[in-house]
């Protein structure tokens, strides 16, 4: 059964004695930025995630809370909220699943699966720590402890479980069963922790996002484990890919030309700030008993003999390597469900390699989940309210602050640095915001298309409005002596109607196959988003597309031509279906942005006006015939 990855892994974090950090909860979006000065806990919030989903040890010098004088231990508490419940099969199932869509229910506590990690503070230098998973139990009975007393409880409630395939009945059944009997008679519910054995470990790690973390000062030393975990997730796929495959020659082969792929795409990123690059390589090592791991990442550059390794080189090139990575697991859509942790992602950095570190990030928190640490109004600008974290020190103990208030976000692009991004006298007459540098292509290739003309008094802004350096813009737009400037939002309406429903329907029902589920459920989500857009832009008026995404606006003929596929083959893009996933069922992918315009730009000035019927350029007729 095919799932849609987690877009967003951690939903809240409670933190409790570790380092500066007495007792902090705080929420969390897809991008979000930790920012404040120096010493201020900024890096303590990336350390409690990556110790809680590491099997790291804690280090009783380093990581217990000095000023704590009694109960000392560490705890960290994950919710996880937008569960697929299917992910904890691993978890609950042994070798039948009969019980587990009601067990289930209850391993998620109002939809958000919640798991705790305590360390005990001892004189060890290290300690490891107690896992514990909270599940909505029953008061006078336990169900999801011992399992040693389901049998006891099913004699004293005089119950039986049917056997229902081969086998004697699993502990989920039982459970079932008892769990349904205790509804029944309305007993009285409580939240237990139950603390996970080291099977039951090794079992919910599967359930949960890997992490990956880049610190400030890593180095590329290809002997450490933190550089080796993070090829881990693409060398996983390759291995998966090749799963019907018994040949290991033909499985090193496929690793050794996606590595070498990847090298490639990564050099050319490279020689945009190293003009004198003329090789990177990097090498696998097999070892079928070990397994496959990275152990070289040499570069040359004019002058050299021969390859050297890149730890050896300084560190702006190690920098550029990994923002290289970025960009081409964001470009590839090769990571889901992961956890970056970055500190300082600006580091070594030119503004302008800044600016691709910025985009990569943005681009992989689509489908995973970005931590920054920051100095950076590059960063921070790019950062959503809901996103942002003040990072504070008050008495040796460490605060965050979160908010949405104007005067926060004010408080903080002035702390940080973030000012428009131009001059103090300008000429643009119409200010037109939209969410991404993607968009901004877009709109412009339609206008094209239908004849608009766009002269230099249009200036389009990416951020849709909503991030920091938006906010920042609007105000000094508004500022500025023009009257007549218009200012504009125009975004997609990420909808899911009756369109994407029918199409659902049709492949469950012909393929068993589960798609567009999280997409769906976070539809009315999507909506409220577009709503508090709509109610707080500064700006003059916002326009909402009648289509989910630009990619609604493929025409099907283009489409097939581009493919190479029979006309009939793809029928039509409804308002609300969800293109990447329809075209994944169709067998047919677009692997980047630009290819993506690749079709906008062979489609005809009627096929625009086929697939607008008069949306779009009511729209432009409305922004562009502006009396200014």
């Amino acid at each position: 059964m095919f799932v849609v990855s987690l877009a967003r892994p951690i939903s809240k974090i409670s933190i409790t004695n570790f380092r500066g950090i007495k007792n902090q909860t705080l929420e969390f979006t897809k991008f979000n930025s930790l920012s404040g000065k120096n010493d201020c806990g900024k890096s303590t919030i990336i350390n409690a995630i990556n110790l809680f989903f590491s099997e790291e040890k804690a280090s009783r010098d380093k990581d217990f809370n000095k000023n704590i004088s009694e109960n000392k231990n560490i705890e960290i508490e994950v919710e996880i909220s937008e569960y697929n419940f299917l992910n904890l099969k691993p978890f609950l199932i042994a070798e039948k699943d009969t019980g587990f869509d009601q067990v289930v229910q209850d391993y998620l506590i109002d939809g958000v699966l919640r798991v705790k990690k305590i360390w005990e503070f001892s004189e060890k230098a290290e300690i490891s720590g107690k896992c514990f998973l909270l599940v909505n139990s029953f008061k006078e009975y336990d169900i999801y402890g011992d399992g040693k007393n389901l049998k006891k409880w099913l004699t004293e409630l005089n119950l039986e479980v049917p056997v229902d395939g081969i086998g004697g009945n699993s502990d989920v059944e039982k459970q079932s069963v008892i769990r349904n009997n205790l509804l029944f008679q309305n007993c009285e519910r409580e939240v237990v922790e139950i603390e996970l054995k080291t099977k039951d470990l090794s079992n919910i790690k599967k359930c949960l996002p890997e992490v990956k973390l880049f610190r400030a000062d890593q180095s590329i030393e290809t002997t450490t484990a933190e550089f080796k975990k993070t090829f881990s997730t693409e060398l996983k796929n390759v291995i998966f890919e090749q799963k019907e495959n018994s040949s290991l020659d033909a499985i090193e082969t496929a690793i050794k030309n996606k590595i070498e792929q990847e090298s490639l795409e990564i050099r050319d990123f490279m020689k945009q700030h190293i003009s004198d690059l003329k090789e990177l390589k990097i090498t696998p090592n097999f070892d079928w008993v070990k397994g496959v791991e990275i152990t070289d990442v040499e570069i040359k550059l004019d002058g050299d003999e021969g390859l050297i390794p890149l730890e050896n080189k300084g560190s702006g090139y190690r920098r550029l390597f990994m923002v290289g990575r970025l960009r081409y697991l964001a470009k590839k859509d090769e990571s889901k469900n992961i956890i970056y942790l970055i500190e300082e992602p600006e580091t070594f950095l030119h503004p302008s390699a800044q600016d691709e570190m910025r985009d990569s990030l943005i681009d992989l928190s689509e489908s995973n989940q970005i931590f920054i640490t920051t100095h950076s109004p590059i960063f921070t600008g790019a950062t959503k309210p809901e996103g942002l974290i003040l990072c504070k020190k008050e008495n040796s103990e460490l605060k965050y602050e979160k908010s949405e208030n104007e005067n926060f976000l004010i408080k903080i692009a002035t702390e940080i640095g973030v000012k428009p991004s131009h001059s103090l006298i300008d000429n643009f007459e119409i200010v037109i915001f939209v969410e991404s540098a993607n968009d901004e292509k877009f709109y412009r290739t339609v206008m094209k298309k239908l004849a608009y003309l766009i002269n230099n008094k249009v200036l389009f802004i990416h951020g849709g409005g909503s991030n920091i350096a938006s906010i920042i813009e609007i105000k000094y737009f508004q500022k500025q002596s023009q009257p007549n400037r218009k200012i504009y939002l125009l975004i997609d309406s990420d909808k899911f109607d009756d369109s994407s429903n029918n199409f659902l329907n049709e492949i469950t029902s012909k393929n068993n196959v589960t798609v567009f589920d999280e997409k769906k459920n976070g539809s009315s989500k999507e909506q409220n988003k577009i709503k508090n857009l709509k109610d707080n832009f500064r700006g003059d008026k916002v326009f909402v597309l009648n289509k989910r995404c630009i990619e609604n606006y493929y025409h099907p003929k283009i489409a097939a031509q581009y493919f190479s596929v029979p006309v009939d083959y793809v029928t039509s893009f409804p308002d609300g279906l969800v293109v990447d996933e329809y075209l994944k069922y169709k067998g047919l992918t677009l692997t980047n942005s630009k290819n993506q315009h690749s079709l906008f730009e062979q489609m005809t000035t009627q096929e625009w006006q086929e697939v607008s019927q008069g949306e779009l350029e009511g729209i432009f007729d409305e922004i562009l015939n502006t009396n200014v």
